[in-house]
């Protein structure tokens, strides 16, 4: 392995290998001088082995080796009940790293798991409600905001999993209300209530901000607006969509939202209440639509490239983990040569890769620190010397 590898191989794990998406991403990785291929999840098979350290990766039926890939981009979207446990594989028994774990992925594709969390780390949300039994409507709807056909109030119905406004309706009724939320319930499909906030003038299109954080900072943002009629704000639905500036207030409400989720590629969406200026965190995507905010950045002349925003991200994680492995080595080597190791009762050399680990978790091999290193080798040197 080489230090500060100049070229990846980045695989990209996607519903739809052959979509725009993918092909965007492939091409921007080759314009900076690296190799993406793209694969849908369910051509992986996973093997977990009896012998600790020797689990494997199959591509259909072709072994697929570490050394395949350096890093993997989750495009995973629909794909998430078999996407999910690969992506996981690949990150814990392959070691290969990801611009996104997939706990993260999970924490975001569930609308109420999503807020739950959002919600412990004090990131303001519309007030939301779930339930199983429907004994009181009434007391339901007004706990986030209450229905009033003649003052026009209303509340949002979300289904838990859904994308691109699907699964989200907007109960204006008592009977409609009634109605769907017993249908939803003979048919099995959990759902939430959420608080209205209402982000326009009357007659005027719903709108929301898009803001796309990789890494902690925001890279991206545009308003999106509804189809005429329609309260949903998405750029997928109306085609409608410019870039915005958005205030401090939003990227900071915007980045700790991504943090509470673990998210380190989202696409995170606020409302801002048309009467108060109030900002609420809706909804959080780890798999983020790529076309339009693109298309926004082009036209509006930002400079800003997601796609290869994305490659970046990407590659500066597969290098951290290259270069962690190399200085391990070269330390370790040092220390405790490759013949002495192999030498040892394999619970001493799990000791020593506990001694690594550690050392890991302590960010110990994140760059050149030299205190940090010499600490290392210092314990390591003691280790040495109490088992011989």
């Amino acid at each position: 392995m080489v230090l500060n590898k100049n070229y990846m191989n980045i695989l990209i794990l996607t519903k739809n290998p052959m979509g725009t998406t993918a092909k965007m991403l492939i091409e921007a990785a080759a314009e900076k001088g690296h190799k993406a291929f793209a694969h849908h999840p369910k051509e992986f098979i996973l093997y977990n082995s009896n012998k600790h350290g020797y689990d494997r990766l199959y591509l259909k039926s072709d072994r697929y080796f570490k050394r395949n890939f350096d890093v993997v981009i989750p495009r995973l979207g629909g794909a998430m009940r078999y996407g999910a446990p690969v992506l996981r594989h690949i990150n814990l028994c392959m070691g290969v790293p990801s611009t996104t774990s997939a706990i993260s992925l999970q924490n975001a594709s569930n609308k109420l798991l999503c807020n739950q969390l959002l919600s412990a780390k004090k990131v303001r949300v519309p007030k939301t409600v779930f339930f199983d039994e429907v004994y009181d409507l009434k007391h339901l709807t007004d706990l986030v905001g209450g229905i009033d056909l003649a003052e026009g109030k209303a509340v949002v119905m979300k289904t838990l999993i859904g994308s691109q406004g699907t699964g989200v309706g907007l109960l204006r009724d008592k009977l409609t209300a009634s109605l769907f939320l017993n249908s939803m319930r003979s048919i099995k499909v959990p759902c939430l209530l959420q608080e209205f906030i209402e982000t326009s003038k009357k007659d005027e299109s719903k709108c929301d901000l898009r803001m796309w954080i990789i890494g902690g900072k925001l890279v991206a943002a545009m308003k999106r607006y509804s189809v005429d009629g329609d309260f949903r704000a998405n750029a997928s639905l109306s085609g409608k969509a410019e870039h915005v500036t958005p205030t401090k207030e939003q990227i900071d409400l915007a980045v700790k939202a991504a943090n509470a989720l673990g998210l380190e590629i989202a696409g995170v969406d606020i409302f801002t209440d048309i009467d108060t200026g109030i900002n609420y965190i809706v909804e959080l995507n780890g798999c983020p639509g790529i076309k339009h905010i693109n298309k926004v950045q082009e036209e509006s002349g930002t400079g800003v490239n997601v796609v290869g925003a994305i490659i970046d991200y990407a590659v500066k994680k597969a290098r951290k983990v290259n270069n962690t492995g190399v200085m391990m080595s070269v330390v370790v080597n040092n220390h405790f040569p490759q013949e002495t190791v192999l030498s040892l009762p394999e619970d001493t050399r799990l000791d020593v890769a506990y001694l690594l680990s550690d050392a890991i978790n302590k960010g110990i091999f994140n760059g050149v620190y030299v205190e940090e290193l010499t600490e290392f080798a210092k314990n390591l040197d003691a280790f040495v010397k109490s088992e011989f």
